[in-house]
């Protein structure tokens, strides 16, 4: 929230995902070796993280920014729903009794741990945009494990990062190129940038690398 007041969603994003993907990569080259980082699946993994991570990011901050904190937090807290469609359409789960009753718990588990309050939101049109996002997103976790087998975690978090990046890049670069809104920047002291490194590296390189390891076990 505060760094969408000096900034505008899309560099944002950009830049997020930029810091991200610095950190990861060194750790993916010491952790993994360069052999398997050359010989990892690009295209593939590319495609994923563009479709999934990048289009979902971007539309979520986007949503935020139009809407506010409150309604994207409930958005995401909501991927649940999307993850429920996405295992039974392409999956074949069934929705048996505890199946539905373990989604129900996990959505309120999510509405509960994020403490806000349902009548707090904004909601409108720029809510659609959300649930498709969280549609992406989950579709995006799902493929990153069943994708990429073979793979360390680090690895696939690392490779579909890089492909959001590379489609924020190119999102970023179509804006600027029409001068649409959304690339506003402002230089940053010592607590932006604090702010900035925390949302990057903390809530997505590292947070990304615990998601693509609880989905490998337990699912979207």
């Amino acid at each position: 929230e505060e760094l969408l007041k000096p900034w505008e969603p899309i560099s944002l994003i950009t830049v997020r995902v930029i810091l991200a993907c610095a950190l990861l990569v060194p750790m993916w080259l010491l952790s993994d070796g360069w052999r398997r980082v050359v010989q990892a699946p690009w295209l593939r993994g590319l495609t994923i993280g563009a479709l999934g991570f990048g289009t979902g990011t971007v539309l979520l901050l986007v949503v935020q920014d139009y809407t506010d904190p409150i309604t994207a937090v409930l958005i995401a807290a909501s991927m649940p729903v999307s993850a429920v469609a996405l295992e039974v359409l392409l999956d074949g789960r069934r929705l048996t009794k505890n199946f539905l009753l373990g989604a129900i718990l996990v959505l309120c588990g999510g509405f509960m741990a994020t403490g806000v309050d349902l009548r707090q939101g904004t909601y409108g049109a720029g809510v659609l945009f959300g649930v498709l996002a969280t549609v992406l997103f989950g579709w995006g976790s799902r493929k990153t494990v069943k994708g990429l087998p073979g793979m360390s975690t680090l690895g696939q978090s690392t490779l579909t990062l890089i492909g959001a990046m590379l489609f924020c890049i190119a999102t970023l670069a179509v804006f600027l190129y029409f001068g649409w809104s959304g690339t506003k920047t402002a230089p940053l002291g010592p607590w932006g940038w604090s702010m900035l490194l925390t949302y990057a590296w903390g809530a997505l390189a590292i947070s990304q690398i615990f998601w693509i390891f609880g989905v490998a076990r337990l699912g979207v």
